[in-house]
């Protein structure tokens, strides 16, 4: 289950800031068929350093078709530039989120934060 309670400021604001605008422009693209957008990794565990990158997970009903996708990493591409920190996205379908018991997925599920 992801945690619900843990909030975002542990995380510099330059990353809110940054999570923030991904969040907007991934509910733009995906629009209803977005189910969760889960902040995992260093960030969520609050053990981040000046190298970590940023690890999001996009659980959605139906994946974005290649001319959406291209859009989405040309924003990350542009924020990753601008502000100096890597981004990196899994997209994955909600069926696959729910019943997959990966080692990934059950870090996720224990560390992640829902945006």
């Amino acid at each position: 289950m992801i945690n619900t309670n843990k909030q975002l400021t542990q995380q510099p604001l330059s990353v809110q800031n940054i999570l923030q605008l991904f969040q907007e422009q991934v509910q733009y693209l995906y629009g209803n068929n977005l189910k969760q957008i889960i902040l995992f990794g260093s960030y969520a565990r609050g053990n981040f350093t000046s190298d970590s990158d940023i690890d999001i997970l996009i659980v959605t009903q139906k994946k974005l078709s290649k001319p959406e996708r291209e859009q989405l990493i040309n924003f990350i591409s542009d924020v990753s530039i601008n502000d100096d920190i890597l981004i990196n996205f899994i997209e994955m379908l909600t069926q696959k989120f729910e019943l997959e018991q990966s080692p990934l997925l059950l870090n996720i599920r224990r560390e992640g934060i829902m945006l």
